[in-house]
């Protein structure tokens, strides 16, 4: 787990983001190659296509080029549009 101090003085290399709908959790989803003990994940939100309310959802970097989306919801029959960043620093 990163602390606060580990980003001072340290600048961002790359930054992707992506929008994933899908009704199938858990979805992996391939990124471009990072250095995952210099990277981190941020899940900008969840849209249910069922209900058109907030979901809550889970991303995490599997591997270097994967990205694990899951969600926390019952409505199982609903797809999913998640918003996702991936960083990178040096």
């Amino acid at each position: 787990m990163s602390n606060l101090s580990e980003f001072i003085g340290v600048g961002i290399k790359s930054v992707q983001t992506g929008i994933t709908a899908t009704g199938s959790f858990p979805t992996d989803v391939t990124i471009n190659a990072v250095d995952i003990t210099k990277s981190f994940i941020c899940i900008n939100g969840a849209i249910s296509s069922s209900t058109l309310v907030t979901q809550y959802g889970i991303a995490s970097l599997i591997d270097s080029i994967t990205v694990r989306l899951s969600r926390i919801s019952s409505n199982a029959g609903a797809t999913y549009t998640m918003y996702w960043s991936v960083v990178e620093y040096y």
